[in-house]
């Protein structure tokens, strides 16, 4: 006799090792994910939670409306859960607003010195900017609230953009305006143990507020091992000029006059 199926939802159903995965059947609910970016460790609920709760989770994962895993206040993935009646529980965590930007022949500066100058940048749906300098760390900045963020007021001020992370102070400034005429908030988190592969400040932006980071304009400067040219034509290599003996020729040990003025005869060709 087969056994009788549990009714879905149950945590009686869980299967231990993944945790309340669902059936392979059952379709995943809107700006849901079950395969993470490369990269982006998974971080299921643990058995104990769900049992605890009486949720379940079906291997799925919070995500935005173009599919970007959305992270908690930790940068792990949120897991979605769903509760007894098998309707999925909705996340309290907000999607963070895009806003376009456009960076023209822009700067930036760390602590008032230079990092990189000539930025363009033209972003139809900024969500998050990244600045980063080597022994320092990373700044994450956004014009909406996001997990870990702390608001700095008037952050945002026409063509810079300026936030302070301890004792360092970063800023972007912009021939173009960033934003309007009047001052604008950031939303600003600090990752100190992540720095890009660079000697200098670098700027980028992208989707995440987690690492790894997305850094378009501020690509990894990978080192090449040096090209050896090839060699000059046998016409066009240079020929060193023969010695010539001008005075104390006769000292010289193994110097022959003669010889140094008459050219050595070429030998014969064969017959």
């Amino acid at each position: 006799m087969a056994p009788t199926p549990t009714p879905k939802g149950d945590p009686a159903s869980a299967d231990p090792a993944p945790g309340l995965a669902a059936a392979e059947n059952d379709e995943p609910s809107a700006h849901t994910l079950k395969v993470l970016p490369a990269g982006m460790e998974p971080n299921p609920p643990s058995v104990e939670d769900l049992a605890a709760s009486g949720m379940t989770w079906r291997g799925e994962y919070e995500a935005s409306f173009d599919g970007t895993p959305l992270v908690g206040p930790d940068a792990r993935p949120l897991p979605v859960l769903y509760n007894k009646k098998g309707k999925r529980v909705k996340s309290k965590i907000k999607v963070a607003k895009s806003h376009p930007i456009s960076i023209v022949d822009g700067t930036m500066t760390v602590d008032g010195w230079t990092g990189k100058a000539r930025l363009n940048h033209d972003i139809p749906d900024l969500k998050f900017i990244y600045l980063s300098a080597p022994t320092i760390g990373t700044v994450i900045v956004s014009q909406s609230a996001f997990p870990g963020s702390l608001e700095q007021k008037d952050a945002f001020r026409e063509n810079t953009l300026s936030v302070k992370v301890g004792d360092h102070e970063f800023q972007l400034a912009s021939e173009k305006p960033l934003t309007g005429k009047k001052p604008e908030s950031a939303w600003v988190k600090f990752d100190p143990q992540y720095t890009e592969d660079s000697r200098y400040p670098v700027m980028g932006y992208g989707s995440t507020a987690g690492a790894p980071y997305e850094w378009p304009g501020a690509k990894r400067i990978e080192n090449k091992e040096a090209t050896v040219a090839p060699p000059l034509p046998t016409g066009m290599r240079p020929k060193l000029a023969t010695a010539v003996c001008i005075t104390n020729c006769g000292k010289v040990p193994g110097f022959s006059p003669a010889a140094q003025a008459v050219p050595a005869a070429e030998p014969s060709p064969a017959k």
